[in-house]
């Protein structure tokens, strides 16, 4: 079978520039699916986000040194966002902090860097600041973070096992 026409990814995108992207309803895009000649794989991808507890509290450790006084919005929501980080989160403890500084929708045309100071510069800084809690000491905190983590699935082996006994064939 050739290059597929349209790729859907949550939307359907074209590959040819006379046809126009599409986002809609489900049951359209099917619809229009059906009208060529489709091939499904359907394989699991991106397991949900799940923040180590000891690297949450480092982190917010982290922003009260590099922000006194600013405000710290800290949820502890999991997510199941496109994100490679949730599948390391199944194996090993992780963190996705989020720093200010960007407006429009997440992924979204209008998506820009409206304050880079806060933005790139407060990112690195407290990226900075949480790399030096880790290693300080020996590693103390970091070896404290590993020692106290209990992942989903005791290896890399494990997960790709689970992952595979999910995909269709």
């Amino acid at each position: 079978m050739g290059e597929p026409q349209y790729r859907l990814e949550g939307i359907v995108r074209t590959r040819t520039e006379e046809l126009e992207d599409f986002e809609g309803p489900l049951d359209l895009i099917l619809f229009l699916l059906s009208k060529n000649k489709i091939e499904i794989q359907d394989i699991p991808g991106y397991t949900p986000l799940v923040h180590d507890t000891g690297l949450m509290k480092l982190a917010e450790e982290a922003f009260r040194q590099v922000c006194p006084g600013e405000e710290l919005e800290v949820s502890e929501v999991v997510s199941a966002g496109c994100s490679d980080m949730g599948d390391l989160s199944a194996i090993m403890p992780v963190v996705h902090p989020y720093a200010k500084g960007a407006k429009g929708k997440g992924h979204g045309a209008d998506y820009h860097i409206d304050n880079p100071m806060t933005a790139c510069v407060g990112s690195a800084k407290m990226q900075l600041a949480m790399l030096n809690i880790l290693l300080r000491d020996d590693a103390a905190r970091a070896k404290k973070v590993i020692a106290e983590f209990k992942p989903e699935f005791a290896s890399k082996k494990e997960y790709f096992e689970f992952l595979d006994s999910l995909a269709c064939s």
